[in-house]
């Protein structure tokens, strides 16, 4: 199909597209015109739409207010066929006298066929070789959340107010002004997730939460079909489309999460898979696996004068066995929460993407008792469940706790990760990844020779088990 450039002035003036003979030797010769009126162009039910691109950087349509509309030429012209019922027309961007920016203009070529044959309609569009890139957040002028974690600068925001107000409230403890770039930017979409923008990609590897791809430089990331992540070169910037609430807050959390725990491995700070408390003579650590019962005990520390909470689920510790808080909101399982008395207006309920709702108790709820300084470690309490209704507390061997250090911290099994955000290429970069696992080994010995070592038998009893743990504080 051939083309040429088209020039028209303030009215829509016609043009002829010949085009060439088909497999059945039939020709039809077409009238076309520019509309510059802001709408949808929209062919009988059995239209087929071609989609033109070029390979030029863009299609500018007037140079300042006095230039009359026009189309760039080009060189080469690719054409791609769908079978679409309506095409939208694309915006192209439009430039007026400097500093008067003029409103951009809707700008389609409708082709109407002279020969008893299927409507055509061509659009033209600029260049487009890839799926369009994570649009610029400040663009899209809505909610907005900044954050600072021990160093990374974070920015949120997005056309869903409801979800950024959320994960602000999760990440309280780091919020900051925003001055200065952020580091790791989330931008969010309420909008259908767009597939067809990758269609044709194979999966590289399978989680239980989703199913990640790649194309190129980016990590594409499919909800099961609830929810699209895009997330750019050097992982610091994602793009998160969805229809559900739940979903896309979800993912946002669990990025954000994500990036913290490399940003900390990084800075010598891992992550322990354990309740952090801040006490008069130093840090205790209890490690307990999911569900071993520390937010129970968090709970109870939070209505204690003997103590602070560093953390309910991931306190971090340097080389020198100092422990840092890391204050998040607690989660409590529903009936938990009832049966803790638990109330007041710093709840919500959320949904997870594996597991059962939660209550969340937000952070701004228990600030005050947020412990706000490094502490050294001074016990470190290996938890054991039992069906009993006794807690003991006995003093072990600092051997006993190298096991549950190894699973707890440095392999990280109870903590997130973020397997879709850190690996590229499926399992084989887990042994690339040896450096994360160093550092961690390093921090957790360096806390462990100077702790006191302890096992804490929790029964059914959950007021007796802090009672036995307070003794520690």
């Amino acid at each position: 199909m051939s083309f040429n450039p088209l020039r028209a002035g303030s009215r829509c003036e016609p043009v002829t597209i010949t085009a060439p003979p088909s497999s059945r030797d039939r020709a039809a010769s077409f009238s076309a015109g520019v509309d510059t009126t802001p709408k949808s162009v929209t062919s009988n039910p059995r239209a087929r739409a071609i989609r033109v691109t070029s390979r030029t950087s863009s299609v500018p349509v007037g140079r300042s207010s006095r230039a009359t509309p026009r189309v760039a030429r080009s060189p080469r012209w690719r054409i791609r066929a769908s079978r679409p019922a309506t095409v939208r027309s694309t915006r192209a961007s439009v430039s007026s006298a400097p500093g008067r920016p003029r409103r951009p203009e809707w700008v389609a070529i409708r082709v109407e066929p002279r020969a008893d044959i299927w409507g055509l309609i061509v659009v033209i569009l600029p260049a487009v070789a890839e799926p369009a890139s994570i649009p610029d957040a400040r663009g899209l002028g809505n909610e907005r959340a900044e954050l600072d974690l021990y160093g990374l600068r974070v920015s949120i925001s997005g056309d869903w107010p409801g979800v950024v107000r959320s994960l602000s409230l999760d990440f309280a403890w780091f919020a900051r002004d925003s001055h200065g770039p952020a580091e790791v930017e989330v931008v969010l979409e309420r909008r259908e997730p767009d597939f067809n923008a990758f269609d044709g990609l194979r999966s590289t590897f399978v989680t239980p939460r989703n199913v990640v791809y790649r194309a190129d430089d980016r990590t594409i990331i499919d909800y099961f079909g609830r929810a699209l992540s895009v997330l750019e070169s050097g992982g610091n910037r994602l793009l998160i489309q969805g229809e559900e609430e739940d979903i896309v807050y979800q993912a946002a959390y669990l990025f954000v999460l994500s990036r913290a725990g490399q940003h900390f491995d990084g800075r010598g700070l891992p992550r322990m898979h354990g309740l952090g408390l801040a006490g008069g003579d130093g840090a205790v650590v209890a490690l307990l696996p999911s569900g071993g019962g520390k937010s129970a005990l968090a709970l109870h520390a939070l209505r204690s004068r003997s103590a602070k909470l560093l953390s309910e689920d991931s306190p971090l510790v340097d080389r020198r066995g100092r422990v840092y808080p890391f204050p998040l909101r607690i989660g409590l399982h529903p009936h938990e929460a009832e049966r803790d008395s638990v109330e007041g207006n710093g709840l919500r309920e959320i949904e997870r993407l594996e597991f059962g709702p939660k209550v969340a108790l937000e952070v701004s709820s228990f600030a005050d008792r947020i412990g706000t300084d490094p502490m050294p470690l001074r016990h470190l309490v290996v938890g054991q469940r039992s069906l009993g209704t006794e807690a003991q507390l006995e003093q072990v061997p600092r051997r006993a706790a190298v096991g549950p250090l190894l699973r707890e911290a440095v392999v990280g099994v109870g903590l997130y990760q973020g397997m879709e955000f850190v690996l590229q290429r499926g399992a084989r970069d887990v042994l690339r990844n040896w450096r994360p696992a160093l550092v961690r080994a390093i921090c957790c010995a360096a806390a462990l020779r100077r702790a006191t070592v302890w096992r804490l038998e929790l029964g059914r009893d959950r007021k007796r088990n802090w009672e036995a743990l307070e003794t520690l504080l």
